[in-house]
């Protein structure tokens, strides 16, 4: 999910049981990590519990098998990128840091 602010993909907090809504059973919590935004995405009526939780046990499985990246800004190709975790940059061969992870 994109920022509606800057378009920067927004980093996924957590998600939690609702309390306080009467027509929504979880709420998403995410951030914008370059303007700091922060949004409360409620979803999954309650009265249809049964729909929104396949639908929320789909996309956990669907997320998990997406590969975790690091950031990286290589001298060599002179631009800011993401290279799998574990992996080394293939123009410069720079390894992940310690401060990056």
């Amino acid at each position: 999910m994109k920022c509606y602010n800057c378009g920067t993909d927004l980093i996924w907090g957590g998600d939690h049981d609702t309390e306080d809504d009467e027509e929504h059973a979880i709420v998403s919590n995410l951030s914008c990590p370059e303007c700091d935004a922060f949004y409360l995405v409620y979803w999954g009526h309650k009265d249809n519990k049964e729909e929104w939780t396949s639908g929320y046990k789909k996309w956990t499985e669907n997320k998990n098998k997406e590969p975790e990246m690091w950031k990286h800004f290589c001298e060599v190709e002179g631009s800011q990128m993401e290279i799998g975790k574990e992996e080394a940059c293939s123009w410069c061969g720079e390894v992940e840091h310690e401060s990056n992870s």
